[in-house]
Order: C-alpha cells, then sequence, then structure tokens
C-alpha cells in the first residue's frame, strides 16, 4: 500500500508533505523531515531498515530533503558451542534429525538491544537415504540401503520447521 499525498505546503522554505495511507492506526500522526528513496532502503539489511525508519520515510518521488543515513549497528563475535544432531558441511549447518540443536555463545554489549540476523536460511528437507553421508553411504551393506529406499518410498518432506531462540 502506497501513501497518497494529501497536502503540500513550503513554510520558511521549508517543504512539507501530509501524506495518508489506508492501513493507518487512527488516530496516529507522525512528521518527518527526510525521505529515504526507494533503491536505497531496499540495499539495506533488517536492522538497518528498522534505524533509518527513525531518520526519514520510504517515499518512491519525492522533492522533499533524503536523509543522511547513519546507523549504530555493529557486528559482535560469536562462538559455536555444543551441538546436537548436526554437522557443518561446505559452510552449511545439516540437520541430521529431529530435535537437533546448536548453541551459539555471544557476548552482548551492554544496555543495548542483541539481534540474531540469520541470511540465507533455507531450509531442504533430506530423506531418509539422503541423510547419510556419501562416505557412510558407500560402506553400507546393500539390506542396509534397501531398507532406506523402503523408508524413502513412505517419507514426506515435513512442511515447517521450528527456531527456538533462548537467552541465558
Amino acid at each position: 500500500d502506497r501513501a497518497n499525498i494529501v497536502a503540500k505546503e513550503t513554510l520558511n522554505n521549508v517543504p512539507y508533505a501530509v501524506y495518508e495511507a489506508s492501513h493507518a492506526l487512527p488516530p496516529l500522526g507522525f512528521t518527518y523531515a527526510n525521505t529515504i528513496a526507494r533503491e536505497t532502503y531496499d540495499a539495506l539489511s533488517p536492522l538497518q531498515k528498522q534505524e533509518s525508519l527513525l531518520q526519514g520515510v520510504v517515499l518512491e518521488d519525492s522533492s522533499l530533503p533524503q536523509a543522511q543515513l547513519s546507523t549504530t549497528s555493529q557486528s559482535v563475535p560469536y562462538t559455536v558451542g555444543k551441538t546436537d544432531g548436526l554437522t557443518f558441511e561446505n559452510g552449511k549447518v545439516v540437520v541430521k534429525r529431529a530435535n537437533a540443536s546448536l548453541t551459539l555463545h555471544v557476548e552482548g554489549k551492554p544496555n543495548t538491544e542483541t539481534y540474531l540476523y540469520c541470511k540465507a536460511l533455507n531450509y531442504a528437507a533430506l530423506s531418509p537415504s539422503a541423510a547419510v553421508p556419501a562416505e557412510k553411504w558407500e560402506k553400507y551393506p546393500w539390506y542396509k540401503k534397501m531398507s532406506l529406499y523402503k523408508k524413502d518410498s513412505q517419507w514426506v518432506a515435513p512442511a515447517e520447521y521450528t527456531i527456538l531462540l533462548q537467552a541465558d
């Protein structure tokens, strides 16, 4: 839904515009002195987008001044702790069984919010036979392979997965 301009005015050489959105929460009003071009906004990370909306409104076309964006977000180091039921293969986390877990240790900054941002998080379910690493598969006797192929024929890929985040 795009905002519609309902009024424009210039006072003391400062341009102002009033926009109306059909899904706003009445009675709610807010103003921005600066705008953010859609292309600029789309190129930002989710956290940068959140911060940028405190500095300007995203508009397709506007004659209002462009915001000079500055963000305070920063990455913090982390370490991988306990893992259970998963492996790391070619830069990917491969889940080997239900209820697998991965513990990340992060030292958050005091008096700040800490976010976990997973870029390019994809999910591809593996059939029982596909979940066996190639080096193990080659060593399996034929009857064990046939047993897995039978499980494959009855297997249905899960339609969803759950990521549980918890802080100490």
